[in-house]
């Protein structure tokens, strides 16, 4: 059986799939042409094989514009690892020094996941790469939109949008819980889901906004909570809430910062989803030397977190 698919694999066009790769970037014959150098007529040609090869069109005509097909969009990641990794193969992957690199990073997010990443990032920089320097910019509107042109390098994100030339890697895991104000002479009773309607709430929202995951998950319920304050920053917000009758709902990770100095943690009366912290970066640096290594840190410093899962960011 192995000997057969050694045959047909020696059988095999693997220059289709680089002409499939540019065809998925580009959604047009006459611009993948230009781009290989090719005729249009060959790439045409190639089409017609890949056609036959996976038993799909591929590509269909929507007015001027040539739109994949499920099946077409199914081969993006494998088609762009495998031609990928032929060309490390082939051409010899690029290699970063980090311990004498002088090299420039930049990276956005919020104060939220700025505040569990990097102190512990930085330490390893200082550490493995003293050339090394990193900027850490605020979370930015259109996100995705701003990385694509190439305003940072990175983004620390905890929701994606759905953009095919962006790539992410989960970093951590997080859950919901409450802070409350502390007096240490008072009980401690549950925080029941009546109490938590009735109470006045403060609102994390580093983007603005006037809603957030809390408002959604009580909206599937039929219930709505009063905010009283709205804040953008994740290490503000628990320092208002001391000393009122305010609660708030954050990530756990910053919660455990501030409790027990004049505040309370306590589990959420609702069922709220669980949040992701990922890093996401563009396609045009995917395999950039700096970028690749940049990346294998970060997963070694979140191995003391969640564990990192790659995949396509959607």
């Amino acid at each position: 059986m192995e000997y057969m698919h050694a045959i047909e694999l020696a059988g095999a066009d693997l220059n289709l799939l680089v002409v499939l790769a540019v065809l998925l970037d580009e959604g047009s014959v006459t611009r993948t042409a230009a781009r290989l150098g090719r005729t249009q007529s060959a790439v045409s040609h190639a089409l017609d094989r890949l056609r036959e090869v996976f038993g799909d069109p591929l590509f269909v005509r929507s007015g001027q514009r040539m739109v994949a097909t499920p099946r077409a969009e199914s081969l993006r990641a494998p088609v762009s690892d495998v031609t990928a990794r032929l060309s490390d193969l082939l051409l010899g992957a690029p290699t970063f020094d980090a311990a004498r690199a002088e090299h420039r990073f930049t990276i956005t997010a919020s104060d939220y996941l700025q505040v569990v990443l990097i102190p512990p990032l930085v330490r390893r920089l200082r550490s493995e790469a003293p050339g090394v320097t990193l900027e850490v910019q605020g979370p930015k509107s259109r996100l995705l939109e701003r990385l694509s042109r190439g305003e940072f390098d990175f983004a620390l994100a905890v929701t994606l949008g759905d953009n095919t030339s962006l790539y992410s890697q989960k970093l951590f895991t997080d859950r919901f819980v409450c802070l409350v104000s502390a007096d240490p002479k008072a009980p401690r009773p549950k925080l029941d889901l009546p109490t938590y309607l009735r109470l006045p709430h403060a609102l994390i929202a580093p983007l603005g906004g006037t809603t957030g995951y809390v408002d959604h998950a009580l909206a599937l319920g039929g219930h709505s909570r009063k905010v009283a304050v709205t804040i953008p920053d994740f290490m503000v917000a628990p320092r208002v809430v001391r000393g009122t009758d305010l609660v708030l709902t954050l990530p756990e990770r910053v919660a455990h910062l501030f409790a027990g100095d004049g505040l309370r943690m306590l589990d959420p009366p609702l069922s709220l989803p669980s949040i992701s912290g990922h890093l996401v970066w563009h396609e045009r640096v995917s395999r950039d030397a700096p970028s690749l290594w940049f990346r294998k840190l970060v997963e070694q410093v979140c191995h003391d977190l969640d564990g990192p899962t790659p995949r396509k960011a959607r």
